[in-house]
């Protein structure tokens, strides 16, 4: 059986490069481009929205699934890392676009932020039941002065009120923004 030989021939890191940008580059020329991107679904353009029509608003709640409340009413509990925290849950209805939410969630006692909860560029679940779209469990954990974590003597105090939470709920279909006052009502420990 006739054995061929290959002669090998050294190649600079140089043409390594290049000849590998070359055919990177024909693949890309090859791919299709992307779809268009879908109309922003806000209703001053008469679209559909998916977290419905009219004027924005925002609901306060808790849990996932979402539960509205008629007193504000929620519970200071007690983390595994040691601080304490306060789970709120907001609902949108009206014009606002569900993808790439920017959520600036505060916690006030008087004027003091004790808590701070930030996500950019988040996509807000849409509510089966009815147009409205869910951000759920958002997680305010209690700061002190320094913005380190609250100490376990100070949490009580959190419960004398007055609370106040500031939401401001952006997108590129529109912004809403709300305060609330709450009733932070107990502390839950950990068992």
């Amino acid at each position: 059986m006739p054995v061929s030989q290959a002669t090998v021939v050294p190649v600079s890191p140089h043409r390594q490069r290049r000849t590998i940008s070359v055919a990177f580059g024909l693949l890309l020329m090859g791919c299709p481009d992307p779809e268009p991107p879908l109309p922003d679904a806000t209703m001053d353009r008469g679209l559909s929205a998916p977290c419905g029509g009219g004027q924005t608003r925002l609901e306060l709640g808790k849990g996932d699934p979402f539960v509205a409340l008629d007193a504000f009413e929620f519970t200071v509990d007690q983390g595994f890392q040691g601080g304490y925290h306060v789970d709120v849950s907001v609902r949108i209805r009206g014009a606002f676009d569900p993808d790439a939410a920017d959520v600036d969630l505060s916690l006030f006692q008087g004027e003091r932020r004790i808590a701070h909860h930030l996500t950019r560029d988040w996509y807000l679940e849409l509510n089966p039941a009815g147009p409205s779209c869910d951000y759920l469990l958002a997680r305010l954990v209690l700061v002190d002065e320094e913005g380190g974590l609250m100490a376990a003597e100070r949490v009580p105090d959190v419960l004398e009120g007055p609370i106040r939470l500031d939401a401001d709920l952006r997108s590129p279909g529109g912004g809403v923004q709300a305060s609330h006052a709450l009733e932070l009502t107990k502390v839950v420990l950990l068992r």
